[in-house]
């Protein structure tokens, strides 16, 4: 009987859980706002080149692919909470970078370049981080989330422009490092 109350116990009770999840959750919508406006700020700039798009998205992809695999080890051998919050702060980060130096170098073809560095490193570096979050809690809702952040993206770009859309990304992942720090007992859920 005391097995089968545990199986029905609600996972969100655990406050270790809570902080994981939230800080997953918010970091999978800055991933989304980004990579949403990215693709189409480079179409802006451009002249509309759907080429220069599609190489930023092979590029990120492959990126991904490689690194994923390396999240998988890193996460066999590491606290996966700990590489989470990492990444998050990797990202916010490159992120913040990115923002600085598209405000120094203003051409367009300058903002090409960061946004393709930016894009593979940051790719990469999400490769580790969705290992590590999908072994460690379930991404419940997370697809859930994509007509949100698209809109949201949507909305700050045409208002606010690409540097303010950077920071509010920045803000996001920054936002997770601290939530996963908050949880002292940072240990495998």
């Amino acid at each position: 009987m005391r097995n089968q109350d545990q199986k029905h116990e609600n996972v969100f009770s655990n406050r270790n859980f809570r902080l994981v999840f939230l800080g997953a959750l918010v970091s999978e919508l800055g991933a989304l706002l980004y990579s949403f406006a990215v693709s189409f700020y480079i179409l802006e700039i451009s002249g509309n080149s759907a080429f220069l798009q599609g190489l930023y998205l092979a590029l990120c992809g492959v990126s991904m692919l490689i690194f994923t695999p390396v999240g998988g080890v890193l996460g066999d051998r590491f606290n996966k909470a700990k590489i989470m919050y990492l990444c998050d702060y990797v990202k916010g980060g490159t992120i913040l970078l990115a923002a600085a130096l598209m405000l120094v170098f203003r051409e367009p073809n300058a903002h090409i370049a960061i946004l393709f560095a930016l894009g593979i490193l940051g790719n990469a570096v999400s490769g580790v981080f969705k290992l590590c979050k999908v072994t460690s809690i379930t991404s419940i809702g997370s697809q859930g989330m994509i007509p949100v952040a698209s809109v949201l993206a949507g909305v700050i770009l045409q208002s606010l422009g690409s540097t303010a859309l950077l920071a509010f990304c920045s803000l996001g992942f920054s936002l997770t490092a601290v939530l996963m720090l908050i949880n002292r007992q940072v240990r495998e859920i």
